[in-house]
């Protein structure tokens, strides 16, 4: 629509499901969380063990015109990650692969990527942007 990045602000929250988002590659692949989440890696169509929505390479997203996550921080754009969905999934995970919730979740918001907020939850989050005069707009 021609308006310049400095005149908007796009704000994501990672909930439920969409948490793996916002963490490294290195916990995707020690807790297999493509498998956990059924994220195919779009390069092997294989459960994914890295995190290919954050510096994505050529074939990674649907279009190599779309933008990463590092790339729209770059622009401006920022996110959050939901500290109530990671606590739930990481005592999930762990669970499932026979670890401690509290070492889980410790390593999971130890390795979110830079510049993601972690905030109590994600729907506090989008209340307190719609505060600010913030638009809501859910995509999918």
């Amino acid at each position: 629509m021609g308006s310049p990045d400095s005149d908007i602000t796009a704000l994501t929250v990672f909930r439920s499901g969409g948490i793996a988002a916002s963490l490294n590659s290195s916990v995707w692949k020690k807790y297999a969380l493509g498998a956990y989440f059924n994220i195919m890696d779009p390069q092997t169509g294989k459960p994914s063990e890295r995190n290919f929505v954050y510096e994505p390479g050529s074939g990674d997203l649907l279009a190599d015109v779309i933008d990463g996550i590092k790339e729209l921080q770059g622009r401006g754009a920022l996110f959050a990650v939901c500290n109530s969905a990671i606590r739930f999934h990481s005592a999930r995970i762990a669970k499932i692969g026979n670890h401690k919730a509290a070492d889980v979740y410790k390593d999971l918001t130890n390795n979110i990527l830079p510049q993601i907020q972690l905030v109590p939850t994600g729907v506090w989050a989008i209340g307190m942007a719609q505060e600010k005069k913030c638009g809501y707009i859910f995509a999918g």
